[in-house]
């Protein structure tokens, strides 16, 4: 897509109308379950208004945040939200005014919000977290039933939901049988509670690789799903089955550029040693932008559409590239570098960085710095 590239050193380009085709895409694929976005940490970097206002339009009703700032921050949009994770004792009053969907993860956690509900004369909306596996927040699922039972009888809350969450949900070997293991689990506790006459108006169980890799948890008796990076279209997995779109490229500019000989180095701690004479191209992109250290001297970059190997260690504020092939009086100084998208027919995908790093997508993405300008397209 062609676009204006905004006055600034380094920006993401954060493509508004690939967030919307993803969300259709996944609507379809979500049959009857209701999605509620997950647009927590600022969107994973992306901007949580912006992206809010698109999912708004494209009928979203819940997003879901992890602390109550993030919440508050998302009031104005109407749309209702809900902490996935565990409140803290300052959050607690202010969410409960405002109608935050809280998580009760025991019974200690039931009876502050309780009692907290009760001092303001409202009812809370709550949701249930149960642990099935991840081994964090959350009653075990073999002690679920009798807390339920507990907080169903707490007059100042309403339990409309249950959660529980993936660790590691894709479809291969033993996560898979790990992850089916936790379906199973979660549904033997459905089928207590519903013994008893407990039911809930709202099921969910599926992050983006859940979604993408686990078709039951599609179907009932689980009717939500917890959308977050597929809404960016920057997995392969996600992209192969719904169709998306990469949403989200990263580039900068050209600082400066000169010939150093054969036998120079380049950077701190000298660890790139230089062969021959080689154009040496300086981006305006470092670690202090969230740029990994562990692309020094393991990346390429695209200029002009060729991809250029990263020289070096990266610095702070800038990282240096081979320009090998290109001759000093065509380029200038100002020209966009792509660090993470197409630029001719060569691409650098977030999959192919965060392997390089040894991590996932969703460490690069929440870890763009703010100097980095968010371009909205």
């Amino acid at each position: 897509m062609e676009t204006k590239h905004p006055e600034a050193r380094a920006w993401l380009n954060v493509d508004l109308e690939a967030v919307r085709h993803n969300y259709r895409c996944l609507k379809q694929a979500a049959g009857d379950a209701v999605l509620r976005p997950v647009i927590k940490a600022n969107a994973y970097g992306l901007g949580a208004e912006k992206i809010a206002a698109v999912l708004r339009e494209e009928g979203a009703e819940t997003f879901c945040v992890a602390e109550y700032r993030e919440a508050e921050s998302l009031l104005h949009t109407g749309a209702k939200l809900q902490m996935l994770g565990h409140f803290l004792d300052f959050e607690l009053g202010k969410a409960v005014s405002n109608g935050v969907i809280l998580g009760v993860s025991d019974i200690a956690s039931a009876e502050k919000i309780n009692a907290e509900a009760e001092k303001q004369g409202v009812i809370a909306e709550c949701h249930f977290k149960m642990d099935t596996g991840m081994g964090r927040i959350g009653t075990l699922a073999a002690h679920a039933p009798d807390v339920i039972r507990y907080v169903k009888k707490l007059p100042n809350i309403d339990l409309t939901g249950i959660y529980s969450h993936f660790p590691m949900a894709y479809k291969e070997d033993s996560a898979q049988a790990y992850s089916e293991k936790q379906i199973a689990r979660f549904k033997r506790v459905l089928n207590v509670l519903e013994r008893n006459g407990i039911t809930f108006k709202n099921i969910h169980f599926g992050n983006s690789d859940a979604f993408t890799s686990y078709e039951e948890i599609r179907q009932t008796p689980f009717n939500g799903l917890r959308p977050g990076l597929a809404l960016y279209g920057v997995t392969s997995p996600a992209v192969k089955a719904f169709g998306l779109k990469n949403a989200v490229t990263l580039h900068s500019r050209l600082a400066g550029f000169k010939v150093l000989p054969g036998g120079s180095t380049v950077g701190y701690n000298c660890t790139c040693k230089l062969k021959k004479d080689t154009l040496v191209g300086i981006v305006s992109l470092g670690y202090a932008d969230g740029l990994p250290l562990q692309l020094s001297n393991n990346a390429e970059f695209l200029f002009r559409g060729r991809l250029c190997p990263v020289l070096g260690r990266i610095s702070m504020d800038y990282t240096a590239i081979s320009l090998d092939g290109f001759l000093t009086d065509e380029i200038q100084t100002g020209e966009v570098v792509t660090c993470i998208g197409t630029d001719g027919g060569n691409e650098v995908t977030w999959e192919d960085v965060a392997e390089r790093c040894g991590t996932h997508v969703y460490t690069l993405l929440t870890s763009v710095g703010p100097r980095v300008v968010r371009n909205y397209i």
